[in-house]
C-alpha cells in the first residue's frame, strides 16, 4: 500500500491541477519508487525531522508524478518553512516540472558514457599484442 500520510493538501492550486490532472492530491500519485522520499519529507515526522534545526528554511526533492493519463513525470517539490501572524511555522509547499531538464540530464549522461566506453576500446585496441582493424562489407579499413 503506497498511501502515505500527508499534512491536508486539500488546498491545491489550479496550476496543480493542471499539471497533474487532478482536482486535489491525493495518494497513490508518487511513482512507488518515490514513496519513501515523498513521505519523508511530507509525512508529519519527516517534515519535523526535516526542520528540526531552526535555521533550515527550505528543502527540495525530485520525484516522479502520475499525470491524469497514467504518465509520470518529474518534479522538483519544494517545503518552504515560514512564520504566520500568531508565530507558528506553517510550511509552502511549491512543485515545478522538471522533465525537459532530466531528460537532457539523462542525454548528456549517455552521451558521456558512450564517449568513455569508445575512449576505453581505443585504449585497449592500441594496447593488445596483436594487430587489429575495423572493416566495412567491402573490405575497407574503416578503423
Amino acid at each position: 500500500d503506497s498511501t502515505v500520510p500527508i499534512f491536508d493538501t486539500r488546498q491545491t492550486n489550479r496550476k496543480t491541477s493542471l499539471v497533474e490532472g487532478y482536482n486535489l492530491i491525493v495518494d497513490n500519485i508518487v511513482y512507488p519508487d518515490d514513496v519513501p522520499i515523498y513521505a519523508d519529507l511530507y509525512s508529519p515526522e519527516g517534515t519535523l525531522a526535516h526542520f528540526a534545526d531552526s535555521s533550515i528554511t527550505s528543502v527540495s526533492i525530485e520525484i516522479r508524478m502520475k499525470n491524469a493519463d497514467g504518465t509520470y513525470h518529474w518534479e522538483t517539490c519544494t517545503l518552504i518553512r515560514m512564520t504566520d501572524v500568531e508565530d507558528r511555522d506553517v510550511f509552502l509547499s511549491c512543485a515545478k516540472d522538471i522533465s525537459e531538464i532530466r531528460h537532457a540530464q539523462e542525454s548528456v549522461k549517455a552521451l558521456h558514457d558512450a564517449r568513455e566506453a569508445n575512449r576505453n576500446m581505443q585504449r585497449i585496441l592500441e594496447n593488445i599484442p596483436v594487430g587489429v582493424g575495423i572493416y566495412n562489407l567491402t573490405g575497407e579499413i574503416v578503423q
